[in-house]
């Protein structure tokens, strides 16, 4: 919403991965694993294509036609608001799709602009 408004930035450093993944794909993994019963264990339900979140602020804000001017939220300011809570937006997760990718799964958006573009186009 903040981007929509045009006063978004990026949150603390910005360089904290974000795993995305596109709802198309969530929605074929699903029907992917109920339809091949070899998959055993765990698979990350994610893109194949991590970003930064100030990848993901600048690659929305690029989509939506806003500007990015406001600079980044500062961490403290952050941890002031939200408490504990902040570490759900300043933490980092670097998620690997591989496991899936390597069983034959192929992402209809693996790449983040095009599935913002499916989204707000």
């Amino acid at each position: 919403m903040p981007i929509k408004l045009g006063i978004g930035s990026p949150l603390g450093s910005g360089r904290q991965w974000i795993p995305w993944i596109h709802w198309h794909d969530v929605v074929r993994l699903y029907l992917y694993g109920i339809m091949h019963s070899k998959l055993t264990g765990t698979y990350n339900m994610v893109s194949p294509n991590p970003v930064t979140n100030r990848e993901l602020t600048r690659a929305l804000a690029k989509q939506l036609h806003r500007p990015l001017w406001v600079p980044n939220v500062p961490a403290f300011v952050l941890k002031l608001a939200l408490g504990e809570m902040s570490v759900a937006v300043l933490g980092s997760t670097k998620v690997s799709a591989q496991k899936i990718i390597d069983n034959g799964f192929k992402f209809e958006y693996p790449e983040l602009q095009g599935a913002l573009k499916e989204i707000y186009g």
